[in-house]
């Protein structure tokens, strides 16, 4: 069974980006796919403040990366970048550490200009991680996002949602993404 691992880099809770995330990995599992996630405002501040890569939790979290087939990345944009605290924990890990994975990128922002957020300061830093396959990016505006509703996301969003985490159910397998359907 192929493993993604879910890199959720918001600092809030409750979170619109997590929401949009737990879609995701709820698609994934009916799907098949074994999905582990990684809070990264659940891991100690002072470990992902002084780059300490020995701490137990950030070297468990680097682990789960390190073994997974593919890696979700989701955050919220602000100020037209991800979040710094992505920013520390994607700095702890081994510079090919996303080598051989399938990437799916997930951006929620508050404006539509923030979805260049994607293209000019996130794929590049996930590329520079080693990553070379990406599957549709995924940025939904913050006002499309219900927190609290059975299913925080409708429409064109879904949709779009739906499509990348096929793209990625195929990548990963695709003769069971075609019994699946």
């Amino acid at each position: 069974m192929a493993t993604v691992v879910v890199i959720q880099g918001s600092p809030s809770s409750p979170s619109k980006t997590a929401a949009v995330v737990r879609v995701a990995e709820q698609m994934l599992r009916s799907g098949g796919v074994d999905t582990h996630r990684i809070d990264v405002r659940d891991l100690s501040p002072q470990a992902l403040a002084t780059a300490d890569a020995a701490h137990v939790g950030i070297q468990a979290a680097v682990r789960r990366v390190l073994e997974s087939d593919a890696v979700v990345v989701a955050t919220p944009v602000y100020k037209a970048a991800y979040t710094g605290l992505l920013k520390l924990f994607l700095d702890l890990l081994p510079p090919r550490a996303l080598e051989g994975k399938v990437v799916l990128p997930i951006t929620t922002g508050g404006s539509p200009a923030h979805l260049l957020a994607l293209d000019y300061a996130l794929k590049p830093v996930l590329a520079a991680l080693g990553a070379k396959v990406f599957v549709s990016s995924v940025y939904v505006l913050d006002a499309s996002i219900e927190l609290g509703a059975p299913s925080p996301l409708q429409g064109a969003d879904r949709e779009r949602l739906d499509r990348s985490v096929e793209e990625l159910r195929q990548v990963l397998n695709p003769q069971q993404a075609a019994i699946l359907g």
